[in-house]
């Protein structure tokens, strides 16, 4: 997989965001997964535990200001034939026109039934 593909899996995954959409954003994570934020680890192990996350996530974010998600940029690293690690730099838009947060996260994705899904996500906490 290249750049190009993750940058637009990648863009397709904040489109969710910004629709605040947690239907469409649940697709993207296997189940169950991890998630690791603000020096905690966040195990979610159903499909209805991640789209209840998101879904309160979602809420969190449109009540700060949220407005559109920004790929900033990406680092791509293969492991194997079934598993990357995807660091992606996002910057994101406040609906006054302030950036609201300029951060990092990698992603694991693990490659199932021929599509790549979200096995973990850590956040690069400041």
């Amino acid at each position: 997989m290249d750049e190009k593909f993750f940058s637009n899996y990648f863009a397709n995954y904040a489109g969710g965001y910004d629709e605040f959409n947690a239907e469409q954003l649940a697709q993207f994570y296997f189940s169950p997964t991890l998630m690791v934020k603000n020096g905690a680890v966040v195990a979610l192990l159903t499909a209805d535990e991640i789209f209840e996350h998101l879904k309160g996530l979602l809420a969190s974010y449109k009540e700060h200001g949220y407005k559109k998600g920004n790929l900033a940029g990406i680092e791509i690293k293969q492991m194997g034939a079934w598993s990357v690690a995807v660091t992606v730099h996002w910057v994101i838009d406040h609906v006054n026109g302030s950036i609201l947060r300029d951060f990092y996260s990698t992603y694991n994705l693990f490659l199932q039934n021929g599509d790549w899904k979200i096995l973990a996500t850590t956040n690069h906490d400041r």
